[in-house]
């Protein structure tokens, strides 16, 4: 079976806001919470907000490539 993720939408930043993460990835939230849980995605929280670097989120995908 075939998995389809969302639309992958183009983002110039460097700290991406969950919700923007996710659009990023073309995940759910959902999904990334799942990640983010099981230790398979990095993050940073200061202050108690959940951030992620979009260097890391791109390292992920890269690590996570199937041939």
């Amino acid at each position: 079976m075939r998995r389809t993720f969302g639309e992958v939408r183009p983002i110039d930043k460097v700290w991406l806001t969950h919700k923007e993460a996710a659009a990023y990835l073309g995940v759910s939230g959902r999904t990334l919470d799942r990640w983010r849980a099981e230790a398979k995605m990095p993050y940073y929280k200061p202050g108690g907000t959940i951030i992620f670097r979009k260097r890391d989120l791109d390292n992920f995908v890269l690590r996570n490539r199937v041939i």
